[in-house]
Formats: structure tokens, C-alpha cells, sequence
């Protein structure tokens, strides 16, 4: 389960749930939730509070998903000077109840590192989930969600954008030879003049990105034919990825935590709206972490792997890297630039042969002295096909 990330090596609690927390200062200005009778509203109050009187946090996170069912990881934040090489202390004795409205309820099982998973009740749309957390001594958590009809998506497509110098470098600041760049957009339905909440996921090549879980509240944007228009929000993705979007319709409290959340993450508040419980909880006072019902809609974008090329006698070896989450490859060339599938030639499902995640295609009876051009393609299992990958040409002298 890759649903927690490490903190931040910074001088304040620790926690390793889903969030960062900056320094401490003494005076702070402080993201505060009061509850009234029309809901949770934000405000911002000055206090004086000392880091040394911080207690120990109970860090809480749980989901439920449609026709899946429910989970929950529960810990503890560490002191101000515990090394970050500390193992994480988890509650591993507490007695954790899933309700539903109905009255229908089970105890969750613990499994290991402060998970417990249900086995019997699964999602369903509509149905509010409570989730119960008790930690003995009087001491009693209880967080409710609701889960909404997934949204779905109008569409989703991939750009093939202009090579930068700032774009075409890998991860060590250096010139990446034949990269490319590549930005996404999508539209997701989103009812005009009703107010929606939404939570993304990414995942990418299988993993899903923790950090980049983005939150949106539609009411900061201009619908657009019925449809909300999204691109690049949090991530870039790079050739020869298998991207799955994600997107829920959320609960307000949800909302909250996963948009301060990402507000953490990426930077754009300051130490000064840090607080020992940011992100606000749903599990109340003297807690971090959400329990959420989320019903989510997929879509899934696939970029090509970059090729290469080398000319062997009458034939020119094409190379490139594997993805195991791709079921094939097409190959188009030509002997003159310009290659679109619709005017080249094409190699459907190209047998390659594939050792240690790269694939080697030979392309056999080529004429000496003549240039070839290439561009691939890749598809999954259900269909979906990349972009055509950045053209190349071979010399076979």
C-alpha cells in the first residue's frame, strides 16, 4: 500500500501521513475551523502558542471505494527531535468499527503497521460510512463521509508540446537526447450553477503519486460546456508512461483536508498558516487525517517511448524502452520526413525481442543507401493508443 509518504525534514512534528508541516513559529497566524449550523467556515486568528506544548498527534487516514472495502492507517506524530530514521509509532490495539446508515456495522481487522482492513461491506453510492475508532481509555474518534455519484470524464487527450531547454534536461540537470514534452488536459462533467467538490489521483506506471492528490472546488472556475476543463494541475507526465486519472466527487470536510493538503505540498502557503492539525480533520479536535467514501471515474493516457535507431547491413535494429502496463507496439516509417498513420507505412504488432525492460525490433530488407524514417506507437489491453513518438531517421549505408 503506497499511501503514505515520509515528512518533510523540518523542525516541527513529525507525521507520516499525508502532509507536510513547516517550522514553528511562536507567533503564527493560524488556519482555524469553527462548526455552526451552516457548516464548517474558515478563519484566521493570531495566537501565542509554544511547539513545546504540542501533544503527541493521532494521525488518522481511511477510504472506502465503491464495491471495495474499507481501510484505515492509524499513527502517531513524533517529537520535535526524533531522528527521521525513527521508526513510526502505529496504534496497533485499537477497536475500529464501520458503520453505515442503516445500522449495518463491522469490526476492522487489524493487519500490520496500524492498517485494518473490513471484509464484508463494500461502497455503494449514496450510503454515508462512519468510521469509528476506539482507543481505549475513553478515548473515541469518529469521522462519517458520504459517497457521491462519480463524476466521469468528457473527455482526456495528450499534447505533444515544443522542446525547451528547460524541458529537454533528466533529473540530473542534463540535456535528455530525444526527449520530449508532453502536457495533458481532460474535462470532467461538472453540473453548471450546482457547486461541486473534487479529489484527483494520479497514478503513474502503477504507483500511485501520493503527493500530487489535488483537490478543486468548481466554484473558483468557469464551467465550460457542462464540463470542467483540467490540464497539468500538479503533474508533467514524460514519455513511456501508463497514466491513470482520477476523479471523485467529494464531501465538503474532505475537500478541505486534501486542498490544504496540496497548498502543503506544492508550497503555495506559508509558514505562517501552519498549524499542528493542518490539514483540518474529520475526525475532529487533536487529530490529522480524513476518512473518506470516494467513487472515482478513470481515464487513462498513454505517451510512446522514445526510439532509436542503428543501421546493420540491409537492416536497421529500432530500439526503445518497455512499459509492462503496454500490450503492443505499431511501428510507422517511411523513407522521406512527415509520418502520420494515416500516409505511412505501418508494421502492426511488431514482434521485438525484450531483455531487461528495453525491446529490439530488426526491420529486414532495407536498400543500402537510403534513409528511413520511424515513429511508434503503444497500445494497452483495452484499446487505448499513445501519440506517435518523436520521428528519427536511419542512413543505411
Amino acid at each position: 500500500m503506497s499511501y503514505f509518504i515520509k515528512m518533510y525534514e523540518k523542525k516541527f512534528k513529525k507525521t507520516p501521513i499525508l502532509l507536510y508541516l513547516f517550522e514553528w513559529l511562536w507567533i503564527v497566524s493560524v488556519f482555524t475551523l469553527f462548526l455552526s449550523c451552516n457548516g464548517y467556515h474558515e478563519e484566521y486568528l493570531e495566537i501565542d502558542t509554544s511547539v513545546d506544548n504540542v501533544s503527541q498527534i493521532i494521525v488518522i487516514n481511511g477510504e472506502i471505494e465503491k464495491n471495495k472495502i474499507a481501510w484505515v492507517q492509524i499513527s502517531y506524530s513524533l517529537d520535535i527531535d526524533t531522528l527521521s530514521t525513527a521508526a513510526i509509532p502505529y496504534e496497533n490495539n485499537a477497536i475500529v468499527t464501520l458503520s453505515k446508515s442503516d445500522g449495518t456495522n463491522e469490526v476492522l481487522q487489524f493487519w500490520k503497521d496500524g492498517i485494518y482492513y473490513g471484509t464484508n461491506i463494500k461502497g455503494n453510492i449514496g450510503e454515508t460510512y462512519t468510521l469509528t475508532i476506539d482507543m481505549g481509555g475513553g478515548k473515541i474518534y469518529s469521522a462519517s463521509s458520504t459517497m457521491i455519484s462519480a463524476p466521469g470524464y468528457q473527455d482526456a487527450w495528450v499534447n505533444e508540446g515544443e522542446k525547451t531547454e528547460d524541458n529537454e534536461k533528466d533529473e540530473k540537470g542534463e540535456k535528455e537526447e530525444g526527449s520530449v514534452y508532453y502536457s495533458e488536459e481532460w474535462i470532467v462533467n461538472d453540473p453548471a450553477a450546482t457547486r461541486n467538490r473534487y479529489l484527483f489521483e494520479w497514478i503513474r506506471n502503477g504507483d500511485h503519486l501520493v503527493q500530487k492528490d489535488w483537490a478543486i472546488d468548481d466554484n473558483r472556475v468557469v464551467n465550460i460546456n457542462d464540463g470542467l476543463r483540467l490540464f497539468n494541475p500538479t503533474i508533467d507526465i514524460g514519455s513511456n508512461e501508463y497514466t491513470v486519472f482520477r476523479a471523485s466527487e467529494i464531501d465538503k470536510l474532505t475537500y478541505d483536508y486534501f486542498n490544504m493538503y496540496e497548498k502543503i505540498v506544492r508550497g503555495i502557503i506559508g509558514e505562517d498558516s501552519q498549524t499542528p492539525y493542518n490539514p483540518v480533520s474529520n475526525f475532529g479536535e487533536g487529530t490529522m487525517g480524513n476518512f473518506r467514501a470516494v467513487n472515482f471515474s478513470e481515464v487513462v493516457l498513454l505517451t510512446p517511448p522514445i526510439i532509436t535507431g542503428k543501421a546493420q547491413s540491409d537492416q536497421i535494429v529500432i530500439a526503445f524502452p518497455t512499459n509492462k502496463y503496454f500490450s503492443k507496439y505499431n511501428l510507422f516509417w517511411d523513407t522521406s520526413s512527415g509520418i502520420t498513420k494515416e500516409s505511412s507505412n505501418k508494421v502492426e504488432e511488431i514482434s521485438y525481442v525484450s531483455l531487461n525492460d528495453n525491446a529490439s525490433f530488426f526491420h529486414l530488407n532495407l536498400n543500402n543507401g537510403s534513409t528511413y524514417y520511424y515513429r511508434i506507437e503503444a497500445k494497452d489491453s483495452l484499446g487505448n493508443v499513445s501519440l506517435l513518438s518523436p520521428e528519427i531517421n536511419i542512413v543505411l549505408e
